[in-house]
């Protein structure tokens, strides 16, 4: 009985957990390229931040960076930054999330799109699953 059990835990879990993280980066790539479109952004664009966790200052990717944090719920549509922290959809821990929340809900900027791209430099800064882990191989 113990050994059907550990054999079910080693088998059905990591089975489990395999289709969740594939869902999670399918629906984080869909995101990517939804906004890689809206605002002109190349997936090369998307591979050097993705590569130095980091958004570069220009507007098309502030504005592709704004799209992404709308998209995760951490900021509103108006550019203002959404205070109910229980509803971002960051793919990561309650707890990594409410810490990181912390730490970048102060970001400003001259405009929404700054303020976006600043909260999502300190998202990455933090560890925050804010892009597909596995990149796409073209948008």
């Amino acid at each position: 009985m113990r050994t059907a059990v550990a054999l079910l835990l080693c088998v059905a879990l990591p089975a489990t957990f395999a289709m969740f993280a594939a869902n999670i980066n399918d629906d984080l790539l869909k995101m990517e390229e939804d906004c890689a479109n809206e605002n002109g952004v190349n997936f090369a664009e998307i591979e050097l931040v993705r590569k130095h966790k980091f958004v570069p200052k220009n507007d098309k990717m502030s504005s592709w960076a704004f799209c992404m944090m709308v998209k995760h719920n951490v900021i509103k549509e108006d550019g203002t930054v959404n205070m109910d922290k229980m509803s971002i959809k960051i793919p990561t821990d309650t707890d990594s999330v409410l810490k990181a929340f912390e730490v970048c809900k102060s970001k400003t900027g001259k405009d929404k799109k700054k303020v976006a791209r600043r909260m999502m430099n300190c998202y990455l800064r933090e560890y925050q699953i804010v892009l597909s882990l596995i990149p796409r191989k073209s948008y």
